[in-house]
């Protein structure tokens, strides 16, 4: 499973993507238990959006291994 599937990304100059979808409030909590900290954009009107700072490459695999298993552990599929 591709966890580029669960991104949302547009060619620009920041330095974050965003994943939109059903379970952000969730996937958050299951990040931050693995150490990963992206933002929730719930108290901006987006309950279905988390941003994602992009980091170092280490980071970055940190981040996706996370992310696929939270992804994994809440059944979300790309």
């Amino acid at each position: 499973r591709s966890v580029s599937a669960f991104l949302l990304s547009r060619s620009s100059d920041l330095s974050f993507v965003l994943h939109i979808g059903p379970k952000a409030a969730e996937l958050n909590t299951a990040l931050l238990k693995q150490g990963v900290i992206v933002r929730p954009l719930r108290s901006y009107g987006l309950p279905e959006w988390l941003r994602i700072s992009v980091g170092t490459s280490a980071q970055n695999d940190r981040f996706i291994e996370a992310f696929g298993k939270a992804a994994a552990d809440l059944g979300l599929n790309p």
